[in-house]
């Protein structure tokens, strides 16, 4: 068999991301810094390996404040109340959009933060949504909502015009999915041999390809009778799951404790990065922390029922270990932002590495996490005050 054929990463010159690729090169001209790229080797598959050292470098980042948008005091219209992964994006000219999943509706704004429209409502009619659970926003504008309910992709042009319901690739059932020009990538469990996994899948025409899967534990049935809910089996609290972030043909993925991340152009895995930097050991006392004030459950039909933290993790167990990798976000250059692994509720440093996998330095606990991303380098994170109330904030990025 012919081994994968080594696809070369390229930052790209857009003169938009000037700011950004100033920042992350540290000072640096010319060629790299053998310290900055960090070990480098090919394994037997043709992988690149690079590695890095467990000690940070300041990433010399400052985040500007433009505006907030979101809340319960904005204009009703310009109201929503849910951020988070996979309900937020961005189009080539700036454009904001925010699926509202509780109000059942899109928020758009203007690259300012001025309110444009709100497309959608409540109902199993053209244009509306029933179970909506993500968003995709395609460059010049177009947009659909991931609506369980229809088993489907409700399409939208930019100016709210109802388009063709796209059909969901067979296996999804919920979570994040990213369109391609050819098809979709999205996580999906599956039962084989008795023995269930988390894959990432790639649909390109006809095909549909595994990108890569993490082993599920055998699970035992669990009955919580602080909130009387049953269920089939749960993970253990702290066992890694399949983390992954996608742009354009590009595929970013963690799926051990350790910290390793690949990277895939297209379905083929061209590099791997590493860092020295171990798993946190898990507790009973980490882990009952992690449910914070219980665990949610969100019912059928939007009520919300709260299970007991110390039983929660008495029925599903924990760990040994924290994952070393929380969240993973690509910018438009291909840049990496990884979100170190920890407690939930506490801040958390992230790394940034260039396309390449060169490491640019990290950013420190506290820092902006990028939901979207924008054309001229700004980002848009979530951010929750001290009345619990979460919004959607836009930044400036600025070399310090």
């Amino acid at each position: 068999m012919e081994p994968p054929r080594m696809i070369p990463f390229s930052p790209s010159t857009t003169p938009a991301f000037a700011l950004l690729a100033a920042a992350l090169l540290l000072g640096g001209c010319g060629e790299s810094d053998p310290a900055e790229a960090g070990t480098i080797m090919s394994d037997s598959a043709g992988i690149v390996i690079v590695s890095h050292e467990r000690e940070d470098r300041p990433a010399p980042l400052e985040f500007v404040e433009e505006f907030r948008l979101g809340g319960s005091d904005t204009r009703p219209e310009e109201a929503f109340f849910q951020v988070g992964p996979g309900t937020i994006g961005v189009d080539d000219a700036g454009r904001i959009f925010v699926l509202d999943a509780q109000s059942r509706q899109v928020v758009i704004f203007d690259d300012t933060g001025r309110h444009l429209r709100s497309v959608g409502r409540s109902g199993d009619g053209p244009g509306e949504f029933g179970f909506p659970v993500g968003l995709t926003v395609a460059p010049e504008g177009e947009f659909g909502v991931l609506d369980i309910s229809k088993r489907g992709i409700v399409s939208f042009s930019l100016d709210g015009e109802i388009l063709p319901t796209v059909p969901f690739p067979a296996g999804f059932f919920g979570g994040i999915l990213h369109r391609t020009d050819d098809g979709s990538v999205w996580q999906q469990q599956l039962v084989e041999d008795g023995a269930a996994s988390d894959v990432l899948l790639r649909s390109g025409g006809a095909d549909t390809i595994r990108i890569v899967h993490v082993d599920r534990p055998e699970m035992r049935p669990i009955q919580l009778e602080s909130c009387g809910m049953g269920f089939s089996g749960m993970l253990p609290v702290f066992h890694p799951t399949l983390r992954w972030a996608a742009r354009d043909q590009t595929i970013v993925a963690a799926t051990t404790a350790e910290y390793e991340i690949s990277i895939f152009h297209g379905v083929v895995e061209t590099r791997r990065i590493r860092r020295a930097i171990p798993p946190l050991p898990a507790s009973e006392r980490l882990a009952v922390e992690e449910q914070g004030e219980g665990m949610t459950v969100v019912l059928g039909d939007g009520r919300q029922v709260v299970c007991d933290s110390q039983e929660v993790v008495e029925q599903r167990g924990f760990a040994p270990v924290t994952p070393a990798v929380g969240r993973i976000a690509i910018d438009r250059e291909g840049g990496l932002w990884v979100q170190r692994g920890g407690l939930r509720e506490e801040p958390r440093a992230i790394d940034l590495f260039d396309a390449d996998g060169d490491y640019r330095g990290t950013l420190p606990p506290g820092a902006p996490f990028p939901l979207a991303f924008f054309p001229d380098g700004r980002i848009a994170a979530s951010h929750t005050d001290d009345f619990e109330v979460t919004r959607l904030v836009v930044y400036r990025v600025e070399e310090s």
